[in-house]
């Protein structure tokens, strides 16, 4: 379950800093995976406010896209 109450979904789901409600809807621009919209349904450990986290298909799909700094654009807030 996340922070939201909803279940996880690869492709929809993302963790994001406090400040950003649930429900808000983002796109990133990840070179090589192209732009990827995601709505706001988890949140990143208080340590890592401040940081976004893509939900992936697999653990190792999650290593290959790593760590990276991209541009998050909000779309829509709730």
């Amino acid at each position: 379950m996340t922070a939201s109450g909803t279940v996880p979904r690869v492709g929809l789901t993302i963790a994001a800093p406090r400040s950003v409600p649930f429900g808000t809807v983002v796109l990133l621009d990840v070179p090589g995976y192209g732009r990827l919209r995601r709505r706001v349904e988890d949140r990143t450990a208080r340590r890592h406010d401040g940081v976004w986290d893509v939900l992936m298909a697999s653990h190792e799909e999650a290593k290959r896209f790593g760590r990276r700094n991209v541009t998050v654009r909000i779309l829509k807030k709730p």
